[in-house]
């Protein structure tokens, strides 16, 4: 059945876009690897339509979309499920419009940070960057709901494309048109526009990307504090959030990350922008040289320029990007795992990611590191995190193990893995990203478990053969 689908496919789009594979290969987490029933590669809407309308001439065929499938730490390109067929959308490789007078961009899932942030080079606008890779994409790591350096990526997002279950091609949010209209997302009515983040109702073929103007004044301030001042350094910097002392996401490196990158153990290390008007950065950066001057907290105070760098791997990351820069992006990466974008998943060092959502407090941040502890104790596998502020309530704590693969110390890490769902699960803690050894955590994630029917008879009418799969929060 199976083959004959794929056949039908490589008729009508193309024999080289089709590949008669039963496996995606190994992925960077050492996760299952599924069997698959093939993979599709699409280069154009049209593709897209016809896989999804051959699709309904047989009974059980389920398609499952990645975008570029850097989704490492998470599971790269695998499904939750066995037998899909794999939609490789990273062909759809189009900026189909920039907009530099309203700032925005409207582009497909197969474009890269690196491809637009390179396009708006010289113009007074930029795009929200995350620290991975320059090479992985914009819109699939905003419908995961994936956080930038200046904010989530949710507001990023203005519209989407998509096709659903019988073919049709839908945009939701705000679209440009030929009558220029104010950018506004959310619409009338009930938006539509997040019913296809993280989700499986639809196959996404473009996104509306905001863009950010570029301020006139950035500067980068780096800051270091000592372990044993942990619970009294997160409540101080929470102070500095909520009083707009910093722009963007405050990110905090704490010992174990600085030790991959060739910095310090037991040294945190935090780093926020400040920019706008020349004048007003000026007087916030006095400001902050004055309150570390005065507090017992903080030491090596460092205040650059945005886009001057100091060859350290992560400040210049944390620099360039927040102006829009990805050329340091894949300098962190090799530093990490020591290979290019291109080969993570073939590396010998595994890496998982977990991502839990933080009261922005000492006391929370305190909690999280005493269940560190208790994993090593256990495991012995010593978790690393960054502490990335998305305002002045909420932390995303951004929790990263390496593992060497096919080794004892890679079950070691599964392990901590586990415990870490569990144990931060049992503090409060939850994760707002799962990887696809824990889909079926989603259920534990509601405020109200009726939620999840409300989605099910939604995904019932929009997709009512649940032709598309890869659901790693609805099950």
């Amino acid at each position: 059945m199976n083959k004959n689908y794929l056949g039908d496919v490589a008729n009508k789009i193309g024999i080289e876009k089709v590949l008669y594979s039963n496996s995606i290969g190994q992925n960077v987490s050492q996760f299952r690897q599924r069997e698959l029933n093939g993979i599709v590669a699409p280069t154009a809407i049209s593709d897209v339509q016809s896989i999804v309308n051959l699709a309904g001439n047989y009974d059980g065929i389920k398609l499952h979309p990645v975008s570029i499938g850097y989704n490492w730490g998470l599971g790269s390109k695998e499904d939750v499920n066995e037998n899909r067929v794999l939609v490789d959308m990273s062909g759809l490789r189009q900026i189909r419009e920039i907009d530099l007078e309203q700032g925005y961009a409207v582009i497909e899932p197969g474009v890269s940070q690196a491809h637009l942030s390179e396009k708006l080079l010289g113009e007074k606008w930029m795009i929200n960057l995350t620290a991975s890779s320059s090479h992985s994409s914009l819109i699939g790591n905003s419908l995961d709901r994936g956080v930038g350096l200046r904010h989530q990526r949710l507001k990023d997002l203005l519209g989407l494309e998509v096709i659903l279950s019988d073919g049709r091609k839908v945009r939701v949010g705000w679209w440009p048109s030929s009558e220029k209209t104010a950018i506004y997302p959310i619409g009338v009515g009930p938006s539509l526009l997040h019913l296809f983040t993280q989700s499986n109702f639809a196959i996404v073929t473009a996104g509306v990307f905001k863009l950010w103007p570029k301020p006139d004044a950035s500067k980068l301030v780096r800051i270091e504090f000592g372990e044993t001042c942990l619970q009294q350094a997160i409540d101080e910097l929470r102070y500095w959030s909520s009083q707009g002392l910093n722009s963007g996401v405050l990110k905090v490196y704490d010992g174990a990350a600085n030790q991959t990158y060739g910095g310090k153990d037991k040294t945190f290390t935090a780093y926020f922008c400040i920019d706008g008007m020349t004048e007003d950065v000026n007087h916030r950066c006095q400001l902050i040289e004055n309150l570390v001057a005065k507090s017992a907290l903080f030491s090596n105070c460092s205040i650059k320029n945005s886009g001057e760098y100091v060859g350290d791997t992560i400040s210049d990351l944390v620099s360039a990007a927040h102006i829009g820069d990805t050329s340091h992006n894949d300098h962190l990466l090799e530093a990490t795992l020591g290979v290019e974008a291109n080969q993570v998943d073939k590396s010998a060092t595994g890496w998982l990611f977990f991502l839990p959502l933080l009261p922005f407090s000492g006391q929370s941040i305190t909690k999280a590191y005493q269940i560190f502890d208790e994993i090593f104790h256990r495991t012995k596998i010593r978790c690393g995190a960054t502490i990335n502020a998305l305002d002045d309530s909420v932390i995303d704590l951004v929790v990263a193990i390496r593992f060497k693969k096919h080794s004892s110390e890679a079950e070691r890490a599964q392990i901590a893995l586990n415990m870490l769902y569990d144990l931060f699960h049992s503090a409060g803690f939850r994760p707002y990203r799962l990887d696809v050894e824990h889909a079926d955590w989603a259920k534990n994630l509601l405020s109200d478990p009726q939620t999840r029917n409300i989605v099910s008879s939604i995904r019932d009418v929009i997709d009512p053969t649940h032709l598309f799969s890869n659901d790693r929060y609805q099950g």
